[in-house]
């Protein structure tokens, strides 16, 4: 561990005619998730050319703010959910090495 943040990304497949809901249930559990302390970016992407492929970037300030999220109830409530609505394709953690902040914020 060098202090700085974890990195977790994670990519997931939406079962054929869930894509919607898996996108609407998991924007909901990220408006929950604004309150959570030590998340430095939470972020939730759909693959343009396959509407069934989606992607998380997310990075904690520590590891304890990575284990203080997985406890909170609403995760453990959309991993219960999971099953149903898509597979978990691959889940990666990486140690960030460097970095830089760019002038411009997201909108």
């Amino acid at each position: 561990m060098n202090g700085l943040p974890i990195v977790i990304i994670a990519e997931f497949r939406a079962f054929p005619g869930r894509e919607t809901y898996f996108a609407e249930r998991t924007r909901s559990l990220m408006q929950e998730m604004h309150t959570h302390h030590g998340i430095l970016i939470h972020s939730f992407h759909q693959d343009e050319k396959d509407p069934s492929l989606f992607l998380f970037y997310e990075q904690y300030a520590s590891e304890e703010a990575l284990a203080a999220h997985g406890a909170k109830p609403e995760v453990a409530l959309w991993r219960d959910e999971l099953p149903h609505m898509a597979e978990r394709l691959s889940w990666r953690r990486f140690s960030m090495v460097d970095y830089f902040r760019t002038a411009e914020p997201l909108p």
